[in-house]
């Protein structure tokens, strides 16, 4: 996976969807939507990809994706990237029923 800009689309069982901008640099992970940052870092193995993010609400009143959490919490993720995309599922930390999917696609690289 290439370090850039990727737009991300999330989506959960519930069909309750989101989506942001991420910068990935060095296996770090730095982004942001309407309502929450989020920030952490990836390990690559070929073609799989794992992850922990924790994510921050900061503007009171946007909903999060999971419908009863907290204003904080972190979501450990795996699945697989190539160059210019990514694709995960996972779950809020010490939650498996908050699952989540989330998918990226490259915008942007550095020159």
């Amino acid at each position: 996976m290439k370090d850039g800009m990727y737009r991300v689309h999330f989506s959960t069982p519930h069909g309750i969807v989101g989506g942001g901008l991420v910068k990935v640099a060095n296996g770090a992970i730095f982004g942001a939507d309407g309502g929450f940052m989020y920030s952490g870092a990836t390990e690559t193995d070929g073609d799989k990809l794992r992850g922990l993010i924790s994510v921050q609400q900061h503007s009171q009143g946007q909903r999060s994706v999971f419908e009863n959490a907290s204003t904080q919490y972190e979501i450990e993720c795996s699945g697989e990237s190539t160059e210019d995309s990514f694709h995960l599922r996972g779950n809020v930390v010490g939650d498996q029923t908050a699952r989540i999917g989330i998918v990226g696609w490259l915008q942007a690289t550095e020159r």
